[in-house]
């Protein structure tokens, strides 16, 4: 019983998002600030704590444990993740909490009027794919990292990571930070940003009031796009809801009937 409960809710939820998402597709896109033109980047992506400074739009900083973990043949293994491994016959230690996953952004301006890009825009190229792209991003790992000495315990190796353990023999509960990045040279020709524009900078409040493309477009072909993603993403979730609720119900009414049946 309570998972059908719990499924009766899933699917209600899914259903309500549906509804939502179509009545955001017949609102449209409202009165945005809308740019074209090739983009610059101003000024460098910079992880402070690592001195780590980057020609790039964003600066990723990943960080992952050296862990144990169960593979599908159920043997214990050892390997990087980026989250805590939780298992039944194995215990993995925490990750510190002074050392974090993060990301910088540089200063990127569209357009010949010079208008900033706000960190909502530029994240999008932190994805090696991203909807609203017509290609994918070329994200690289930084390497050539400079050695500042020991930061929070890490020490830097072959100038391409920091980690407070040994590439030769790495223990359980071993630190590995790497950095990704996007070399601006990757840029396409043109691209459409709209969002609310705050001084010099476009802003991207939610996505009803972001949009982003590699492309130039129009206030009315970014309505259209929107609207059709919308109506599909609804029709998608009302979907879902449904189906969960056919599977949940119909075995159950099924196994009725052919109670009284018999």
């Amino acid at each position: 019983m309570t998972k059908r409960i719990i499924a009766t809710i899933v699917s209600v939820l899914l259903i309500m998002l549906g509804v939502h998402s179509l009545s955001l597709s017949k609102q449209g896109v409202g009165e945005l600030d809308i740019y074209s033109g090739p983009l610059k980047l101003i000024s460098n992506a910079y992880d402070p704590d690592f001195d780590i400074e980057v020609e790039s739009p964003f600066l990723k900083r990943e960080v992952e444990m050296y862990q144990f973990y169960e593979n599908k043949q159920g043997f214990i293994k050892t390997d990087f993740f980026p989250e805590k491994v939780i298992g039944d016959n194995f215990i993995n230690p925490d990750f510190p909490s002074d050392i974090k996953n993060a990301i910088f952004y540089g200063d990127v301006t569209i357009g010949n009027e010079n208008i900033h890009l706000d960190e909502g825009f530029l994240e999008k190229f932190s994805f090696s794919s991203y909807v609203d792209f017509s290609k994918e991003n070329i994200i690289y790992q930084v390497t050539g990292l400079p050695d500042i000495g020991e930061v929070k315990g890490l020490h830097l190796v072959d100038t391409s990571y920091y980690t407070d353990g040994t590439a030769k023999k790495w223990e359980v509960g071993d630190i590995l930070v790497t950095w990704e990045a996007m070399d601006p040279s990757d840029f396409a020709s043109t691209y459409t940003a709209a969002g609310q524009l705050e001084g010099d900078k476009l802003v991207a409040k939610d996505s009803a009031s972001e949009f982003f493309y590699d492309q130039e477009l129009t206030a009315e072909e970014i309505a259209k796009k929107y609207e059709n993603s919308s109506f599909y993403a609804a029709i998608f979730f009302i979907g879902l809801g449904v189906v969960i609720l056919l599977i949940t119900y119909i075995p159950g009414k099924a196994k009725e009937i052919k109670n009284k049946i018999r």
